[in-house]
């Protein structure tokens, strides 16, 4: 059993298969959500280094460091979408549910929740799409930064590997959910 960050564990029933099913998936996915976390929390702390040089060798030195704008626009790409898994899992994404928590109880509830992860699941899904052959091309034209002549396609392809990891989340949400209002079970309030 897996402690989240809201508390919530990943604990299944196992009188049914389909309930280790969706344990072993969810458990796959959070691996590799944290590992791409880890590399998006590392790439920040790269990035603030390399900010801080900027800088000081901007104010102190007079001579900017070259291609400092192309790593930022880089930097943030890989920690967004990397990171989009992870925080959709410890459920820390801003949400406006106003309505839903107020009227929606019970087994509608999760109905619901169902059905807005489904839609998000289909938005993100075309992103990962696009992504990819955003990536295909990008390689077949060997398209580059201005400044520092780095290819593009790695960062696409980082763009689409992190919203494929953030569409399998969505899938193990919606079966989470599916089955939570099949069976009536009452989760964490934060889930």
């Amino acid at each position: 059993m897996e402690m989240r960050p809201d508390n919530v564990t990943t604990e299944m029933p196992a009188a049914s298969g389909r309930f280790s099913i969706l344990h072993y998936l969810d458990n796959g996915v959070s691996a590799i959500e944290r590992a791409l976390n880890y590399i998006a929390v590392g790439l920040i702390i790269v990035f603030m280094f390399f900010s801080t040089a900027a800088v000081s060798s901007r104010y102190l030195f007079n001579k900017p460091l070259s291609g400092y704008i192309d790593i930022a626009e880089i930097t943030m790409v890989i920690v967004v979408f990397f990171g989009l898994a992870y925080t959709q899992w410890a459920g820390a994404h801003v949400r406006v549910e106003l309505f839903i928590t107020r009227y929606i109880k019970g087994r509608l509830h999760y109905l619901t929740e169902a059905f807005t992860t489904f839609l998000s699941l289909i938005f993100f899904a075309f992103i990962t799409v696009y992504g990819f052959k955003g990536t295909l091309e990008a390689r077949a034209i060997n398209d580059i930064t201005l400044s520092i002549y780095w290819p593009i396609w790695p960062i696409k392809l980082c763009l689409a590997i992190g919203s494929l990891v953030l569409c399998f989340r969505f899938i193990v949400q919606v079966f989470q959910h599916v089955s939570r209002a099949i069976t009536g079970t009452v989760a964490n309030e934060n889930d």
